[in-house]
């Protein structure tokens, strides 16, 4: 699958049961300058080896499978297709506050709510989720 080739062999087989890695798929209007700012912090913090820029998958599944938790800091509301597809991989979710939110993320059951547009409140929920790793397995 697509996203595997461009994960490490070494990283696919480890289960990431404690996984420090970060995959990250990034698509917007100003993807282009957005990515190229992510670029810089990535090689600013020397995070090369640890955060992979997958792009667009037709298939996530490998991807999920090493994922601890997924975060989609969406700032309008739409279908969320990926809260979806790592909850029915029992992948925790960190999204924003829309009300269409509370259909399928229960705050502090499935996943982590944060304040729309909050760069506080979204590393907040980060930090609870590292911090509680029972939240983890709910």
């Amino acid at each position: 699958m697509a996203a595997a080739a461009d994960i490490p062999a070494s990283e696919q087989s480890n289960g990431y049961s404690n996984s420090k890695n970060l995959f990250i798929k990034i698509y917007n209007i100003a993807k282009k300058r957005y990515e190229e700012n992510i670029s810089k912090v990535i090689e600013n913090y020397d995070l090369e080896d640890r955060i992979y820029k997958i792009g667009i998958q037709k298939d996530m599944s490998d991807v999920y499978e090493l994922a601890d938790v997924l975060i989609f800091p969406a700032n309008e509301p739409h279908q969320a297709r990926p809260a979806f597809e790592a909850g029915a991989k029992k992948i925790p979710v960190i999204m924003p506050d829309f009300k269409n939110t509370e259909e399928y993320v229960k705050n502090e059951k499935n996943g982590l709510i944060f304040k729309r547009r909050c760069p506080k409140s979204l590393a907040n929920c980060i930090i609870r989720l590292i911090s509680d790793p029972e939240l983890k397995t709910n």
